[in-house]
Parts: C-alpha cells; sequence; structure tokens
C-alpha cells in the first residue's frame, strides 16, 4: 500500500488531508489524524502537507 503520511499518523490519501486542510481543533472538518508535523499545532496547514508530500509514496509496513 502507498500512501503519505508518518510513523503511522496519517494512513488516508491526500483526499484526507484536502477534507481537514486549514480547520483548527474544534471546528468542523478536522482531523486529528492529519495533524502529522511535529510538533502537531492542533491546525492542518503547510506543515502537515509537507510532511505529508514528504512522505507520499512511500511503502508502509
Amino acid at each position: 500500500m502507498l500512501r503519505g503520511g508518518v510513523e503511522g499518523k496519517l494512513h488516508g490519501d491526500l483526499g484526507t488531508l484536502a477534507s481537514a486542510w486549514l480547520t483548527s481543533y474544534g471546528e468542523a472538518g478536522y482531523n486529528e489524524a492529519c495533524d502529522i508535523s511535529e510538533p502537531g499545532d492542533d491546525t492542518i496547514n503547510l506543515l502537515d502537507f509537507s510532511v505529508f508530500a514528504e512522505n507520499w509514496l512511500a511503502e508502509m509496513p
């Protein structure tokens, strides 16, 4: 399976990240699994997309 994400945090696809794009904790559409930047900042933004893109098409165990 080829996915983006870090150490099992986000096993979805780009659509999952896009659905939560620019949401913050407590807002409709926020998905904690998409907050994959380190440290997490409770907002789905470019920091998370950057991590996702770095791991795009990486082999998942």
